[in-house]
């Protein structure tokens, strides 16, 4: 859902991953038909990249990387059920800022808003 987000807003994006099952192949088989995207197996610390979203570890939802963004690790309350929608449109949004903290925990009571709580 994020690559689509991105891809509709017209930002070149770079998939990362060295795939192991036919189903994740697949997800990248739909976004692969954009001229937008690309794919590549190598590590993001060898390629120049104005933004990354590391999705691989387990402990937060994803870390955000940018130029001007050393690392922000994204949060989520899991004794909550938000919207994906929602959450996509967040992460999306973290290419138009210049500063972030450290870390963000999204949390939310309802499923149309996201409450931010941003600490360091």
């Amino acid at each position: 859902m994020l690559v689509n987000e991105l891809l509709d807003q017209e930002v070149e994006v770079y998939g990362l991953d060295n795939i192991q099952d036919d189903e994740k192949f697949e997800r990248y088989a739909l976004v692969a038909r954009n001229a937008d995207f690309h794919f590549s197996e190598d590590d993001y610390n060898e390629i120049d990249f104005k933004s990354i979203y590391d999705f691989s570890s387990n402990d937060v939802l994803c870390d955000y990387f940018s130029e001007k963004i050393n690392k922000t690790s994204i949060l989520i309350d899991d004794r909550i059920d938000m919207n994906k929608k929602y959450i996509v449109k967040f992460l999306a949004s973290l290419l138009a800022y210049s500063q972030l903290p450290s870390s963000i925990h999204i949390n939310g009571e309802e499923q149309h808003g996201i409450h931010l709580i941003k600490y360091d």
